[in-house]
Parts: structure tokens; C-alpha cells; sequence
């Protein structure tokens, strides 16, 4: 009584090429604090996508986290309504999120973002962090400018997928606002980057708080100076 219901599609693609992989979501190990969490705030998690619920975590939850396998349920059946039928939904980019994304009023968190022109509607982003071949962190006003309207993201970047670590923080983000609507901290100076006629605003997109946080993170670390080594 009172359980809620998370869908949480992971996306792991299966043709085994080098340059699909880096459209992957994170290993099934990085969602665990998140499930644990999701669970802990009473919320059932439905299981869609790409990577197989294991029967060591199925008896972890006991029920909490489920499947169509460990239910034995018509896969395509379980998809429609993993989609359709859970009160909040998180997700990889691909296609189990952009059918969810079906339910127009129900806000969704997209993990794993990339390319850079991805967004469905009321999503709140969490990109995966990009570098150029010099290693320096990919701007979000070249995430809201050159990109925000390619696909042609260039080979030489180094794309990282979401560690646990930033997979927790967002998802807590995500409960958090929809339990009290409206309480998220918007932070407009990079969200005005985005045009008007771009995707992330004609989706009424967000990005993560726990993105953001993140973000400047990273950008502080890239902008330290770098201790100078003695002359030999």
C-alpha cells in the first residue's frame, strides 16, 4: 500500500561497434545507489531497456526492483507500461525514454545525454561530460550553440558516462522536485544560452541541478593552476 512507481530504462546498445558504444548508458552497477535510494523513498522500480535485472539484486529488493523476465510478463507488453503507467520515470537516451516521454505532463530525468541535440519533453538533463582531444571540458555554450542543432559530434572527444556518484545526486534532484514542484534551483545564466527555437526550449527542458553542481565542479578543476615542476 502506497508503493509508487519508477520506470528506469538503461540503454546498452548491441551491435558491438566501438562508435555505438559511446551512446551507452552507464554499467548496471552505477544505477544501484540510485535504486537503493528510489526504493528507500518508497518508490517500486520498474525495470525496461537493454540490461538484465541479475537474481542477486532481484532478492536485494525483494520485489522493490523488478522486470518482465523475473515477472514473467510479455516484454512488449511490460515496455508499454513501464512507459505509460509509473508515476516517474528516469532514463538513458534512446528509444524506451522517448516513448515515455508519450506522458506530456510527467516530467522525466535523462541520464546519459548525448549527443548534445537530445531532449524530450519536461526532461531534466544530466549530459555526459565531453572533452575535446586537448582535454579540456566541452562548454555548455558550445553545448547550447554548435551542437545543440548537430549531430556531428567529432570522434576525437573523449565522452564519459555518468559515474554512480552523478547518477545518485540527479536522481535525488529528480525525487525531490517531484514530490514539491517548482523547488528545483533553475540556473538561468546557462539555460539562457540555449536560443529560443532550440530543442531544450521547445521541450521546456531543464538541466539537472546535480548537473550543473557538477559542471562548475569540473570547471574550477580546469581552471586551478597547475603546480610548475622543479628544473632539473
Amino acid at each position: 500500500a502506497g508503493v509508487r512507481l519508477c520506470g528506469l530504462y538503461l540503454k546498452k546498445n548491441t551491435n558491438g561497434t566501438s562508435s555505438a558504444a559511446m551512446f551507452d548508458g552507464s554499467p548496471f552497477e552505477a544505477y544501484l545507489p540510485a535504486i537503493r535510494f528510489l526504493v528507500s523513498r518508497g518508490y517500486q522500480v520498474l525495470l525496461t531497456g537493454d540490461r538484465p535485472l541479475t537474481r542477486s539484486v532481484a532478492e536485494e529488493f525483494e520485489g522493490m526492483v523488478v522486470d518482465s523476465e523475473t515477472l514473467g510478463l510479455d516484454r512488449h507488453l511490460w515496455r508499454i507500461y513501464t512507459a505509460l503507467h509509473t508515476d516517474i520515470f528516469i532514463g538513458d537516451m534512446g528509444g524506451g525514454t522517448a516513448f515515455a516521454a508519450m506522458v506530456t505532463d510527467r516530467p522525466m530525468l535523462g541520464l546519459n545525454v548525448f549527443e548534445f541535440i537530445s531532449v524530450f519533453n519536461n526532461m531534466w538533463l544530466y549530459y555526459k561530460h565531453a572533452y575535446d582531444h586537448e582535454g579540456n571540458h566541452i562548454p555548455v555554450s558550445e553545448v547550447a550553440g554548435r551542437y545543440a542543432f548537430s549531430l556531428d559530434v567529432p570522434d576525437a572527444f573523449t565522452i564519459e558516462n555518468n559515474t554512480e556518484d552523478e547518477i545518485l545526486e540527479a536522481t535525488r534532484d529528480y525525487v525531490e522536485e517531484m514530490e514539491n514542484p517548482g523547488s528545483s534551483e533553475i540556473d538561468h545564466d546557462l539555460e539562457d544560452l540555449w536560443p529560443p527555437y532550440s530543442g531544450f526550449k521547445l521541450a521546456n527542458a531543464h538541466l539537472s541541478p546535480a548537473y550543473v553542481r557538477n559542471y562548475y565542479r569540473k570547471k574550477n578543476i580546469a581552471a586551478a593552476p597547475r603546480p610548475l615542476n622543479k628544473a632539473s
